[in-house]
């Protein structure tokens, strides 16, 4: 058979540098493409063509399974490189790619750098700024929602702004008041009743011991829970007289006990400090999370036949269903009387009906 190869001489004639001379077969493997020639190939062959642009023949590097070369080739940053292994510690992933950044982790950082310091107007705080103005709306709008789902965050946020106005200490922190409601079993330090389902919003008070108007501190040797009547009656009042003209000498004595002691117990477990007190469990930090809206029982529960309660226990009981049937209309979601009153009082009832018969 004829061979049907089309050849082509280089434009260089006897000077052709090409070790096979200046007929080569007219193919993209002896010749660089132009679009712009009849038959799509430069007048030159490759070896000319790079000996006129003066270019070198890149040495082709073997890159092993599970490695990747740094674009920035012998100028890599990184230690060992520019050959490195293909991780996440070496190079930046790129998710609309699928692949990771040609260039490693410490390129792209003297990348980065160098760009910030050639142009200052876009440094890190020009571009936060600069996006708080675009998105003012979405800030506002994420901000309003956040308060919305965390109010105890947001009231810690407040006292801390009024301290700060009055050139007081503010090292009241989210731990301490969780510490506090579960040291008062979530009723309140004064009256120690639960919230009502007349407050708005039914949760207890960050109520300041001694007021800020008269130096009392947002630490959390000042902090305790209150129920809404017993703060909004107390306002700015010095707290030994509220005391004396709100309760009965006995009860002022016992409050007066009640708060020594929870203040002892936060300066001897470090809760003054900013630290947490206990390490709360899950369910401790389920429940502090739901009595922030709305008015939860308290975990101590008192039966309404008092003294004679038949629960060897006695008529304070933990407000659980172990010990109390659930009520749904009632306001701490529990029936009156404890199980065992109301199987007795049951059993009673079924005695006389069968006298009677």
């Amino acid at each position: 058979m004829y061979d049907t190869t089309v050849m082509k001489r280089c434009s260089k004639g006897e000077a052709c540098c090409h070790p096979d001379g200046s007929l080569l077969p007219a193919t993209r493997e002896y010749f660089y493409a132009d679009k712009n020639r009849l038959d799509g190939l430069r007048v030159e062959c490759k070896s000319c063509n790079r000996r006129m642009m003066g270019r070198i023949e890149r040495p082709k590097y073997v890159v092993p399974d599970g490695y990747r070369r740094c674009s920035q080739g012998d100028r890599c940053l990184t230690v060992g490189g520019p050959i490195l292994p293909e991780t996440d510690e070496f190079f930046a992933w790129l998710k609309h790619r699928g692949n990771f950044r040609p260039n490693c982790r410490a390129c792209r950082s003297a990348q980065q750098a160098k760009w910030i310091a050639d142009h200052p107007e876009w440094s890190c705080a020009e571009s936060y700024r600069r996006s708080k103005l675009r998105n003012a709306d979405k800030i506002k709008a994420r901000k309003r929602q956040a308060r919305k789902e965390h109010p105890e965050r947001e009231k810690v946020r407040r006292h801390r702004r009024t301290a700060r106005e009055l050139a007081l200490d503010a090292t009241f922190t989210n731990d301490d008041w969780l510490y506090g409601l579960k040291y008062f079993h979530y009723v309140c330090a004064y009256c120690g009743n639960p919230p009502s389902m007349f407050d708005k919003p039914p949760v207890l008070h960050q109520e300041h011991h001694i007021p800020t108007m008269l130096g009392g501190a947002y630490t959390p040797l000042n902090i305790v829970p209150a129920c809404q009547n017993c703060n909004l009656q107390k306002n700015a009042q010095e707290p030994n007289a509220w005391l004396a003209k709100r309760f009965k000498p006995k009860q002022v004595r016992d409050i007066k006990q009640r708060l020594a002691a929870f203040f002892a117990s936060v300066r001897q477990d470090g809760a003054a400090s900013g630290k947490t007190v206990k390490r709360l469990t899950k369910h401790d930090k389920a429940l502090i999370r739901i009595t922030q809206r709305m008015a939860e029982p308290s975990p101590v529960k008192r039966c309404s036949c008092g003294d004679k309660c038949v629960n060897p226990l006695g008529p304070m009981l933990p407000a659980t269903n172990e010990y109390f049937s659930h009520h749904q209309k009632r306001i701490d979601g529990f029936d009156s009387q404890c199980k065992m009153c109301v199987s007795a009082r049951q059993h009673k009832y079924n005695s006389l009906t069968r006298v009677g018969e």
